[in-house]
Protein backbone atom coordinates (compact mmCIF):
# COMPACT_ATOMS: atom_id res chain seq x y z
CA UNK A 1 0.00 0.00 0.00
CA UNK A 2 1.06 3.44 -0.88
CA UNK A 3 1.14 6.03 1.69
CA UNK A 4 0.86 10.07 0.19
CA UNK A 5 2.19 12.16 2.59
CA UNK A 6 0.74 15.42 2.14
CA UNK A 7 1.65 18.88 4.34
CA UNK A 8 -0.39 17.76 7.10
CA UNK A 9 0.77 14.38 7.23
CA UNK A 10 4.33 15.24 7.41
CA UNK A 11 3.62 17.50 10.74
CA UNK A 12 3.79 20.64 8.59
CA UNK A 13 0.58 23.25 7.84
CA UNK A 14 -0.33 23.73 5.01
CA UNK A 15 0.49 27.32 2.64
CA UNK A 16 -2.30 29.72 3.80
CA UNK A 17 -2.04 33.30 4.28
CA UNK A 18 -2.62 33.67 7.74
CA UNK A 19 0.95 31.31 8.40
CA UNK A 20 3.37 32.77 5.31
CA UNK A 21 6.06 34.42 6.18
CA UNK A 22 6.52 38.32 5.04
CA UNK A 23 8.85 37.13 2.63
CA UNK A 24 6.78 34.54 1.06
CA UNK A 25 4.25 36.80 0.28
CA UNK A 26 6.47 39.39 -1.47
CA UNK A 27 7.71 36.39 -3.60
CA UNK A 28 4.25 36.14 -4.42
CA UNK A 29 3.24 39.20 -5.14
CA UNK A 30 6.07 40.21 -7.24
CA UNK A 31 5.50 36.31 -9.21
CA UNK A 32 1.61 38.04 -9.59
CA UNK A 33 2.87 41.26 -10.72
CA UNK A 34 5.68 39.77 -13.58
CA UNK A 35 2.38 37.41 -14.77
CA UNK A 36 -0.02 40.79 -14.95
CA UNK A 37 3.12 43.00 -16.57
CA UNK A 38 3.17 40.34 -19.46
CA UNK A 39 -0.46 39.56 -19.63
CA UNK A 40 -0.86 43.30 -20.36
CA UNK A 41 2.21 43.22 -23.17
CA UNK A 42 -0.48 41.30 -25.50
CA UNK A 43 -2.42 43.84 -27.30
CA UNK A 44 -5.42 41.47 -27.35
CA UNK A 45 -5.48 41.19 -23.79
CA UNK A 46 -4.99 44.87 -23.41
CA UNK A 47 -8.09 45.79 -25.72
CA UNK A 48 -10.70 43.39 -24.02
CA UNK A 49 -9.65 44.76 -20.54
CA UNK A 50 -10.35 48.00 -21.22
CA UNK A 51 -13.40 47.35 -22.96
CA UNK A 52 -14.41 45.83 -19.83
CA UNK A 53 -13.12 48.59 -17.14
CA UNK A 54 -14.40 51.30 -19.60
CA UNK A 55 -18.33 51.68 -20.01
CA UNK A 56 -17.90 51.17 -23.13
CA UNK A 57 -21.45 51.30 -25.62
CA UNK A 58 -22.45 48.55 -27.41
CA UNK A 59 -24.10 48.46 -30.75
CA UNK A 60 -27.52 48.30 -31.34
CA UNK A 61 -26.83 44.79 -33.95
CA UNK A 62 -24.95 43.16 -30.53
CA UNK A 63 -27.75 44.68 -28.42
CA UNK A 64 -30.44 42.60 -30.51
CA UNK A 65 -28.19 39.59 -31.05
CA UNK A 66 -28.02 39.10 -26.94
CA UNK A 67 -31.80 39.48 -26.66
CA UNK A 68 -32.45 36.91 -29.14
CA UNK A 69 -30.49 34.85 -26.96
CA UNK A 70 -32.21 35.75 -24.19
CA UNK A 71 -35.58 35.35 -25.26
CA UNK A 72 -35.03 31.46 -26.02
CA UNK A 73 -34.34 31.26 -22.11
CA UNK A 74 -35.17 33.70 -19.81
CA UNK A 75 -37.08 35.84 -21.44
CA UNK A 76 -38.54 36.95 -18.23
CA UNK A 77 -34.98 38.86 -17.46
CA UNK A 78 -35.86 41.23 -19.71
CA UNK A 79 -38.65 42.49 -17.63
CA UNK A 80 -41.30 42.10 -20.83
CA UNK A 81 -41.89 38.68 -21.03
CA UNK A 82 -43.46 37.16 -17.76
CA UNK A 83 -44.38 33.84 -17.28
CA UNK A 84 -48.47 33.42 -17.26
CA UNK A 85 -48.81 36.77 -19.13
CA UNK A 86 -47.99 39.03 -16.08
CA UNK A 87 -49.94 37.54 -13.14
CA UNK A 88 -46.77 35.46 -11.96
CA UNK A 89 -45.53 38.97 -10.83
CA UNK A 90 -48.80 39.88 -8.80
CA UNK A 91 -48.66 38.67 -4.55
CA UNK A 92 -52.08 36.34 -5.16
CA UNK A 93 -50.23 34.34 -7.39
CA UNK A 94 -47.25 33.61 -6.08
CA UNK A 95 -49.10 32.89 -3.11
CA UNK A 96 -51.34 30.42 -4.57
CA UNK A 97 -48.77 28.59 -6.27
CA UNK A 98 -46.62 28.72 -2.39
CA UNK A 99 -49.84 27.18 -1.56
CA UNK A 100 -50.20 24.60 -3.86
CA UNK A 101 -46.56 23.00 -3.47
CA UNK A 102 -47.00 23.00 0.62
CA UNK A 103 -50.43 20.95 -0.19
CA UNK A 104 -48.67 18.34 -2.98
CA UNK A 105 -45.49 18.50 -0.11
CA UNK A 106 -48.32 17.03 2.19
CA UNK A 107 -49.27 14.66 -0.09
CA UNK A 108 -53.19 15.95 -0.07
CA UNK A 109 -55.57 15.16 -3.10
CA UNK A 110 -57.29 17.89 -5.14
CA UNK A 111 -56.31 21.05 -6.06
CA UNK A 112 -58.30 24.71 -7.11
CA UNK A 113 -57.81 27.10 -9.51
CA UNK A 114 -57.44 31.17 -8.80
CA UNK A 115 -60.76 31.55 -10.12
CA UNK A 116 -62.35 29.52 -7.77
CA UNK A 117 -60.68 31.13 -4.91
CA UNK A 118 -62.03 34.26 -6.27
CA UNK A 119 -65.58 32.83 -7.04
CA UNK A 120 -65.58 31.68 -3.31
CA UNK A 121 -64.37 35.28 -1.73
CA UNK A 122 -67.38 36.99 -4.05
CA UNK A 123 -69.70 34.46 -2.85
CA UNK A 124 -68.55 35.50 0.80
CA UNK A 125 -68.74 39.31 -0.22
CA UNK A 126 -64.72 39.46 0.88
CA UNK A 127 -65.61 38.75 4.43
CA UNK A 128 -63.72 36.85 6.55
CA UNK A 129 -66.25 34.25 8.26
CA UNK A 130 -65.15 34.07 11.56
CA UNK A 131 -64.77 37.53 12.91
CA UNK A 132 -66.43 39.64 9.92
CA UNK A 133 -64.19 42.52 8.98
CA UNK A 134 -63.78 42.75 5.00
CA UNK A 135 -61.07 42.81 2.35
CA UNK A 136 -59.55 46.52 2.05
CA UNK A 137 -59.70 46.42 6.01
CA UNK A 138 -57.71 43.04 5.93
CA UNK A 139 -56.05 40.23 3.42
CA UNK A 140 -58.08 37.37 3.36
CA UNK A 141 -56.05 33.78 2.94
CA UNK A 142 -56.98 30.39 2.33
CA UNK A 143 -58.18 28.28 5.71
CA UNK A 144 -58.32 24.43 4.77
CA UNK A 145 -61.94 23.05 6.79
CA UNK A 146 -60.12 19.82 7.17
CA UNK A 147 -56.36 21.04 7.51
CA UNK A 148 -53.68 19.49 5.00
CA UNK A 149 -51.99 18.06 8.44
CA UNK A 150 -54.96 16.25 9.15
CA UNK A 151 -54.87 14.67 5.75
CA UNK A 152 -57.73 16.95 4.52
CA UNK A 153 -57.87 17.83 1.01
CA UNK A 154 -56.68 20.86 -1.27
CA UNK A 155 -60.40 20.79 -3.60
CA UNK A 156 -62.34 24.28 -3.08
CA UNK A 157 -65.19 22.91 -1.14
CA UNK A 158 -62.59 21.95 1.80
CA UNK A 159 -61.31 25.94 1.91
CA UNK A 160 -63.34 28.74 3.72
CA UNK A 161 -62.00 32.65 3.17
CA UNK A 162 -60.29 33.82 6.63
CA UNK A 163 -58.37 36.48 7.46
CA UNK A 164 -54.52 35.77 8.75
CA UNK A 165 -55.49 36.41 12.59
CA UNK A 166 -58.45 33.72 11.96
CA UNK A 167 -56.92 31.57 10.39
CA UNK A 168 -53.92 31.43 12.66
CA UNK A 169 -55.67 31.40 15.64
CA UNK A 170 -57.99 28.53 14.01
CA UNK A 171 -54.64 26.65 13.91
CA UNK A 172 -54.91 22.22 13.07
CA UNK A 173 -58.40 22.50 14.23
CA UNK A 174 -61.15 21.24 12.32
CA UNK A 175 -64.08 24.27 12.28
CA UNK A 176 -65.86 24.93 8.70
CA UNK A 177 -67.55 29.04 9.34
CA UNK A 178 -69.95 28.44 6.52
CA UNK A 179 -73.37 29.07 7.13
CA UNK A 180 -74.78 26.73 4.37
CA UNK A 181 -72.66 23.66 4.63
Amino acid sequence: MVQRLGCLSAGLLPATIDNMTKEHKEKIGLANSKIMKEKWQDPEYKKTMRKAQTGHKVSGEFREKCKKRMIGNNYWILGKGNLKHGKSKTSEYRVYYENRRRARRKGSEGSHTIKEWKVLKEKYNFICICCGRQEPEIKLTEDHIIPLSLEGSDYIENIQPLCQSCNSRKNTKIICFTKDD
